[in-house]
């Protein structure tokens, strides 16, 4: 560890020799010496509240001690699975050899005079993000943690079931992180753990940094949504529409900036990932993917398309689905809006982006490739298939039942195959490799394409848009821009109520993604006002304005949207279980409070009561006159009583005391006749 860390390091045989007081060491404690403590009493907590995935930690690795992070933790179990920083190497370690960096215990200064400084004025609403699991507040964002951990095991058994090969969750709330979590590896070749600044593609969440950057050339006035396309690129002027029957027609109107944002421009998708076409619709653009690969493989091929603004030329020639504006179709729109920022900017796409939007709201690691030193913290990107193995084959059973086994019920399992290049020489994002056309929309050839970014760089992006466009003091669009952004433009784009994205009836299409619109068929999953989008990758997000939270995933598992759907689920239970834990704690407080008010009112009354009725007073009791002898037993002479006291025992005296000669003469006289 360096020296500035100033960290104090206990491994498990230094159990009880770290104080003065020594404790007994038991199996799976430490003793930890929290600064806070007014004593320097050592105290003893399992080594499992420590740890956590993602931690960095120091593990006996074989004969030394390594910097290694933790990838997975077993629950019960008396050991951790650790990769090394130097080499990723993946190690099983008991948490006997474990340890923990701890800060130092901070000496006092001696009291002297110090002046008055001033202090700066704190922001209302601290808006930096850090992902760390120590910053979390899901209690103050008002999250169920419960909840929260049954979501986390859900999402982790995905990773176990060798359904991805990792997985990160991201969680924004009432103005602080609620929830991160990091699970498995970002890339299983290297063994490289799954981290916050692990940089992923984001493929179709592309788009809707492209659509922030249409927006901000919208408020410069550079470009309207109802301007014709064919303005800015001239090849869109006399777009023709492939029937049914495979005619060609002309367009009944062109194609404007809004059918581009909204996918209501009658252009398609070709395959993805090398798959084979999926009928005429996706084959007619398969030679142009061709084309636009070579430019990245093979650049010096004379067919070959290396420019953005010659793939636009290209691809203009190609005839649409439908006619524009009048139905919703997933489409390669958003790559035609970045040739127009560019014609309008005067600026190439990665240049605009970074100066306008990149660099002001702090996404360090976000654009078209990566540099060659981020190469240690770049993920891979998998697709998952599907195995069937029977019963027997799982059990292990003997080759003489092979037979048998055939009749038995299979049983789906999943393996991890990696899409991308495992090597950095020849990795498709890598700068040098990656493709010379900047794909707004994601990608326009068989995988390369499309941004890069991390789980921190686009928080900040999903917080900005929460926030109405501010970020930190930085203000990058206006809120009205930012209204724009997220109404449902579909009704406007077709001039019909009844066109929905997917088909579906309550999703509707704003020009950042879809949005979840009121409607009595809207899924139970969706609430009206929430919108986002996801990536190829497994990468996705949610905004929901009323409930003041967005979330984020990745799970690098091409075709894959899960994790953000239970994730979603997950957070939305999280708040429904909090809220009512709220309530229940608010009416137990109501009802003490109404039952201390009861009975504050009814001593009260008894109060008044007792002032009301007449008092009653006492009567004094018959005072016997003590005997001589009582006088005597009580060892108070005469002589020592007040004068007080004397004048108030004559007064209480109605007869003469009696004396014994008296008393013998009164008995004399009784018996004489």
């Amino acid at each position: 560890m360096p020296a500035e860390d100033k960290a104090v390091m206990l491994p498990a045989e230094a159990v009880g020799k770290a104080a003065k007081a020594p404790v007994k060491a038991k199996v799976g404690h430490r003793v930890v010496m929290k600064a806070s403590l007014k004593s320097r009493t050592p105290v003893t907590i399992p080594v499992n509240r420590l740890l956590y995935v993602g931690q960095d930690i120091i593990a006996r690795c074989g004969s030394s001690w390594q910097e290694v992070v933790i990838v997975k933790k077993h629950e019960r179990r008396d050991f951790v699975d650790v990769v090394t920083k130097s080499g990723w190497r993946e190690h099983r370690v008991p948490l006997a050899h474990v340890a923990v960096p701890l800060r130092a215990p901070k000496k006092r200064p001696v009291a002297t005079p110090q002046p008055a400084r001033l202090r700066a004025p704190e922001l209302q609403n601290p808006a930096s993000l850090i992902l760390k699991r120590s910053c979390c507040r899901p209690l103050k964002a008002g999250l169920d943690t419960k909840v929260m951990k049954e979501t986390d095991e859900a999402l982790h058994a995905k990773v176990d079931a060798t359904e991805a090969p990792g997985v990160i969750s991201v969680v924004f709330r009432h103005g602080v992180l609620a929830h991160l979590d990091c699970y498995g590896y970002a890339d299983l070749e290297r063994k490289v753990p799954m981290r916050p600044d692990s940089i992923v593609r984001l493929y179709s969440m592309s788009k809707c940094i492209v659509s922030v950057a249409a927006a901000m050339c919208m408020e410069d006035g550079l470009f309207k949504l109802e301007d014709e396309v064919s303005e800015y690129i001239p090849a869109f002027a006399k777009m023709q529409v492939k029937t049914e029957a495979g005619e060609l027609i002309p367009a009944e109107r062109p194609i404007t900036v809004l059918h581009l944002l909204t996918h209501t421009s009658g252009l398609g998708y070709g395959p993805m990932l090398g798959d084979e076409p999926d009928g005429e619709a996706e084959e007619r653009y398969v030679p142009l993917i061709e084309r636009a690969s070579l430019g990245r493989t093979n650049p010096g091929d004379p067919e070959a398309v290396k420019t953005l603004e010659q793939w636009c030329q290209e691809f203009a020639k190609l005839p649409l689905h439908s006619h524009p504006g009048t139905e919703w179709l997933y489409s390669y729109s958003h790559d035609v809006v970045g040739r127009v920022i560019e014609v309008t900017t005067g600026q190439r796409l990665d240049a605009f982006l970074q100066k306008r939007l990149l660099g002001p709201l702090g996404m360090v690691d976000t654009g078209f490739e990566i540099p060659r030193e981020k190469w240690s913290r770049t993920a891979g990107m998998y697709r998952r298939n599907e195995v069937p193995v029977t019963k027997a084959e799982v059990t292990g059973a003997a080759a003489g039942q092979a037979e048998e086994a055939k009749d038995e019920e299979a049983e789906t399992v999943y393996e991890l195959a990696r899409i991308d290049a495992a090597a950095m020489e020849t990795n498709e994002w890598l700068a040098g490799n990656a493709s010379p056309i900047l794909a707004g929309g994601g990608s326009v050839e068989k995988i390369a394409g499309g941004l890069v970014s991390t789980a921190m760089d686009y928080s900040r992006f999903c917080l900005m848009l929460l926030r109405k466009g501010e970020l930190d003091g930085v203000r990058l669009l206006k809120p009205e821009s930012v209204e724009l952004l997220l109404a449902n433009q579909l009704p406007g784009a077709t001039g019909k109520d009844d066109v929905w994205a997917f088909s579906t009836a309550g999703v509707g299409f704003n020009l950042l993604g879809s949005v979840s619109v009121a409607h009595p068929e809207l899924d139970e999953a969706l609430r009206p006002g929430e919108y986002g989008w996801g990536g190829m990758a497994g990468t996705a997000w949610t905004n929901d304005p009323k409930e003041d939270f967005f979330l984020l995933s990745f799970s690098l598992t091409a075709f894959d949207l899960t994790t953000e759907e239970v994730l979603r689920e997950g957070v939305r239970k999280a708040i429904s279980e909090f809220d009512k834990r709220k309530e229940r704690a608010l009416q137990a407080r109501l009802d003490r409070h109404k039952r201390m008010e009861e009975r504050r009112q009814m001593l009260q009354a008894q109060a008044l009561l007792q002032q009301s009725s007449p008092a009653k007073l006492p009567s004094s009791p018959s005072r016997k006159t003590p005997t001589p002898s009582k006088r005597r037993k009580s060892g108070t002479p005469s002589s020592a009583r007040t004068p007080s006291t004397a004048s108030s025992a004559k007064k209480v005296r109605t007869e003469p005391e009696v004396t014994p000669k008296r008393r013998s003469a009164a008995r004399e006289l009784q018996r004489s006749p």
